[in-house]
C-alpha cells in the first residue's frame, strides 16, 4: 500500500506544480501528511516482517508509532 500512497503523492505534488498560482499553505500540508502516511505504511510493513522473521519486531516499532503519532497530529492540524 506505501507504493500506491508513494505513486498518489507523485500525482499530487505533479498537480501542485502545475497549478502554483492557486498554491495555498495548506497544500503544502498535505503534501507532509501524505509522506507521513507513506512512511507509517512503510515500518509497519517492516514491523510486521521482522515479527514474522525474527518473532520480535524490536526498535522498528517505536519508528511506526513515531510516524504513526506524527501523521494523526498533522491530520488533525491540516483539518
Amino acid at each position: 500500500f506505501s507504493l500506491i500512497f508513494a505513486f498518489m503523492m507523485f500525482l499530487w505534488v505533479k498537480h501542485l506544480r502545475k497549478h502554483s498560482a492557486d498554491l495555498h499553505h495548506v497544500h503544502h500540508m498535505m503534501s507532509v501528511l501524505l509522506l507521513l502516511k507513506i512512511l507509517s505504511l512503510f515500518f509497519r510493513a517492516v514491523d510486521l516482517h521482522y515479527m514474522k522473521v525474527t518473532g520480535s519486531a524490536f526498535g522498528w516499532n517505536v519508528v511506526y508509532y513515531l510516524f504513526a503519532t506524527l501523521k494523526g497530529i498533522s491530520f488533525f492540524t491540516v483539518l
